[in-house]
């Protein structure tokens, strides 16, 4: 059935089980090359060799193994082929073109506006509207310059499992992790009533850097108040903190 999801979603709302939907990006460095996301039992053509358009029924074929993980899923995933990054500049580390369709150099890597990952966790948010994790070799504990809440503001990627499970998750965690988070709402707080004051006795000489300054603890305080808000559900969905959070072994941080 065409609308079978459409469908469902509409009886679930319609029975109080209105859930908002999860969009999630997965970006691997250096690209992903089409031929990773092509069935083990479909050979793949060249994007040139090819003359017309092909729909095939996933659950016929088995995923390569780079979509492995949506094996179980795969009557409900879409795989599309031909989608270009060209027009991002091409090459490596074209960054938050990647998402924002928009095209970066060295020179520049600030984002030019917001990337549609953002947009679409502003546009049907859970807890927090967006939340990104990664992994990394000798990048410190976070990626910037990837996704973007607006032009020139960055969101970061967060590389260290442990920082992540703090970040999201401290704030049903209890002990000195639980005490930690109030700290820094209540630094937060403190913060943002400091740049008010110093807003209001500079007047018009703070201009845009202090607005700047402002708008970003601004964002930072509604998020955190955001996971208070939603302790009991963040308490029951939270991982077992365990030595995997803390190893140097990439494998075993998986």
């Amino acid at each position: 059935m065409l609308l079978g999801s459409m469908a469902r979603r509409v009886l679930a709302n319609a029975e109080g089980e209105r859930r908002a939907p999860r969009f999630v990006f997965v970006i691997q460095s250096n690209g992903f090359d089409a031929v990773q996301a092509c069935p083990e039992s479909i050979p793949f053509q060249k994007y040139a060799d090819r003359e017309k358009f092909e729909q095939l029924d996933l659950t016929q074929h088995k995923l390569p193994k780079g979509l492995a993980a949506l094996e179980p899923l795969k009557g409900k995933t879409t795989i599309v082929q031909g989608l270009s990054g060209r027009s991002t500049g091409g090459g490596h580390s074209t960054h938050g073109g990647c998402l924002g369709l928009y095209r970066t150099s060295p020179a520049s890597r600030s984002a030019h506006n917001a990337t549609i990952d953002y947009e679409l966790g502003r546009a049907a948010p859970g807890i927090l509207p967006w939340i990104g994790v990664g992994m990394s070799a000798g990048q410190g504990d976070a990626l910037m310059h990837y996704t973007a809440r607006a032009p020139h503001k960055s969101m970061p990627i967060i590389l260290s499992p442990e920082k992540a499970y703090n970040a999201y998750f401290s704030v049903a965690a209890g002990g000195d992790r639980e005490k930690d988070f109030h700290l820094k709402r209540n630094l937060l707080d403190y913060m943002i009533g400091d740049v008010k004051k110093t807003r209001r006795a500079l007047g018009s000489l703070g201009g845009e850097e202090l607005d700047a300054y402002l708008s970003a603890y601004d964002e930072l305080a509604a998020r955190q108040y955001r996971l208070l808000a939603n302790k009991d559900t963040l308490g029951k969905s939270a991982p077992k903190l365990d030595d995997r959070f803390t190893s140097d072994v990439a494998t075993k941080r998986l």
